[in-house]
């Protein structure tokens, strides 16, 4: 069944490779903050780049972390255009444990952060 990108209306033959075409610096659609970075919000096109980012520079609070925090369904909870997520990646559910890490994560980021891009309603 074709994919077609609400935005632009180009049409493609698979749900990847409409998430790669949201991701990508034609629409920015896909991007997920780091939950922190607190000094500058540090956004990632891919999941897979933020989770290299946080092994990588935040190692002590990743070891507090489930292995599965930063799953494609997860990171909607730190989606920088939620509403665009969601429409090609279903989120995890809203009370599973890993979940329940993220959001935690992501509000008391919201807290301390200087410069943000989500209000603490979404």
């Amino acid at each position: 069944m074709e994919k077609e990108c609400w935005i632009c209306t180009e049409k493609f033959d698979t749900t990847k490779q409409l998430k790669s075409h949201l991701a990508s610096s034609v629409h920015s659609k896909m991007e997920v903050g780091c939950p922190f970075c607190l000094d500058r919000p540090t956004k990632y096109k891919r999941v897979w780049e933020l989770k290299d980012h946080c092994n990588r520079f935040h190692k002590p609070a990743m070891q507090d972390m489930r292995p599965d925090v930063l799953s494609e369904g997860n990171a909607y909870y730190l989606a920088v255009h939620p509403a665009c997520y969601r429409k090609v990646i279903r989120p995890t559910a809203f009370y599973s444990p890993s979940a329940r890490d993220l959001k935690k994560a992501m509000q008391a980021w919201l807290k301390k952060s200087k410069d943000t891009y989500r209000t603490p309603e979404e």
